[in-house]
């Protein structure tokens, strides 16, 4: 009995000796910072509506532009592009369903502004608009390879039709007659 209460002092002792060199007094945890492209891009809300007025002989002639300072405000996190698009090649009349305006006269303009612009950002000039289903086929108008944050564009839009091009297109119904579409601005990651 004696060996008995010995063996099981000894197997006692030796399991709360391996529990003791077991046991930790610190752990670890893996902490991951995981970072998303965000990419925002919003339109000037007082330059939602961009008007190019015919006014005059030369503006028949040569065509108007209109540069919008400002016009667009970005926050990416990364490089990034700018692409304007449209879904139709045409600007049609709010006056008469049939008479329209070609798309591929209208050219975008795209600069660095001169309050909060993107320095080092390459900017594209006299680009005619891509008409697609899919903005993210645009047309490029601006890249850079890092990101910003409440980054501002000017956009310059220009008609530019051939001479006198639009010389019949006002319907004396509507003064002035007025022809429209929707400019679509995507930014996505680079």
């Amino acid at each position: 009995m004696k060996k008995l209460t010995l063996l099981a002092i000894l197997v006692t002792a030796g399991l709360t000796a391996s529990a003791k060199a077991q046991a930790t007094n610190q752990s670890t945890a893996e902490l991951n910072i995981l970072l998303h492209p965000i990419q925002t891009i919003i339109v000037n809300p007082g330059q939602a509506t961009v008007n190019l007025e015919f006014k005059t002989k030369d503006a028949y002639k040569n065509g108007v532009e209109s540069k919008q300072v400002n016009h667009l405000n970005i926050y990416s996190t990364g490089g990034f592009e700018i692409k304007a698009s449209a879904t139709s090649d045409k600007l049609t009349s709010t006056a008469s369903t049939t008479s329209t305006l070609p798309l591929a006269d209208i050219l975008l303009t795209a600069s660095e502004s001169t309050a909060d612009g993107i320095t080092g950002a390459q900017y594209q000039t006299n680009v005619p608009i891509a008409i697609t289903a899919s903005p993210a086929s645009g047309s490029l108008l601006v890249s850079h390879t890092s990101g910003g944050v409440n980054k501002n564009i000017d956009i310059t839009y220009k008609a530019a039709p051939d001479d006198d091009a639009y010389i019949n297109k006002y319907i004396r119904s509507q003064s002035p007659t007025e022809y429209t579409t929707t400019i679509i601005y995507q930014i996505a990651a680079k």
